[in-house]
């Protein structure tokens, strides 16, 4: 009798990563999934800020806010444009915060930076008033989970939780169990954005007009890696071209050649000819987001809920 062996691979299990929590369930809180698949591990934050509109002018003046960009640090509520200075057109005005704080000045036909949004008041027609007011409102968010995301802007760079059980809302909102205080973890079974491991993009760097253009592979990242953006320039012609690396400080990472994988201070690529003639001088870069950095940040924000990761 012939024996044959099975190998099995046992999966994630919901919770496994959970070392210990409060009596009574108070670790946790149901929460909204929505719009990701998620395993049960994944480090999530809750989308707490919406869109900012501007609304009508209230007073004497016929120009217009553009388009309002909300930044990460915007407060939901009402803002205030307030103008202070009235000008043939232009002006010049301050914003005032939902707490009732003046968190910006600005002027007309400028571009305006600051309390979380950025905007421009455009003049047309009638020049604004000292006292007239334009009011923007940053709408709350939906209140919903996502993975955590130190990049995002929408509240859900900061750290909510962590998804007990794995969740697929890719088709439809799902509702979950997520623990967001009270708990030890296990840290190495916790799973982050894939922007919070590390992440780095190869280009053509910006502005700069190459007279090749060579297939450009993706970027492994290992440790020494540096955040920052790295720059490769081609020091021969041909299509094995010789390039040099260097570090978002300028020192010198390596050397290497088109066609040949290059691996060194952290990165593994490959740049390979494709078409046109890759000459002397051409130049791509590679922007680096240091996964190690964002990882400490999430486990600061992961303590700072009383979740410790060990």
């Amino acid at each position: 009798m012939v024996q044959t062996t099975s190998v099995f691979t046992e999966g994630r299990h919901g919770v496994g990563f959970v070392v210990s929590e409060a009596n009574g369930h108070r670790a946790r809180n149901r929460v909204t999934i929505t719009g990701q698949k998620l395993m049960a591990g994944a480090v999530l934050g809750m989308i707490t800020l919406g869109a900012a509109t501007a609304g009508a002018t209230v007073g004497t003046g016929g120009g217009s806010v553009g388009t309002i960009t909300r930044g990460a640090t915007a407060k939901v509520g009402l803002y205030t444009i307030k103008f202070t200075k009235a000008a043939a057109g232009a002006g010049d005005f301050e914003v005032i915060d939902p707490t009732g704080e003046v968190c910006g000045l600005g002027t007309v036909g400028v571009a305006y930076a600051g309390g979380g949004l950025s905007f421009t008041v455009s003049a047309s027609g009638a020049d604004f008033t000292v006292g007239t007011t334009i009011p923007i409102t940053v709408a709350a968010g939906s209140g919903k989970c996502v993975a955590w995301t130190p990049t995002a802007t929408d509240g859900s760079q900061v750290v909510y939780g962590i998804l007990g059980f794995a969740v697929d809302a890719t088709a439809a909102d799902k509702t979950a169990t997520a623990f967001v205080r009270a708990c030890e973890v296990n840290q190495s079974e916790l799973i982050w954005d894939a922007t919070s491991v590390g992440t780095a993009t190869l280009a053509a760097k910006a502005g700069w007009t190459n007279a090749g253009t060579p297939t450009l592979s993706t970027v492994t990242l290992s440790s020494g890696v540096t955040e920052g953006v790295y720059n490769v320039v081609l020091t021969s012609t041909g299509t094995t071209a010789a390039y040099n690396v260097t570090n978002p400080t300028g020192g010198l990472v390596g050397t290497g050649n088109l066609g040949t994988q290059f691996s060194a201070g952290g990165l593994t690529f490959t740049i390979t000819h494709s078409a046109g003639t890759d000459t002397v001088g051409d130049r791509y870069t590679i922007t680096v987001i240091d996964g190690v950095a964002n990882v400490a940040l999430g486990l600061s924000g992961l303590l700072a809920l009383g979740i410790v990761a060990r």
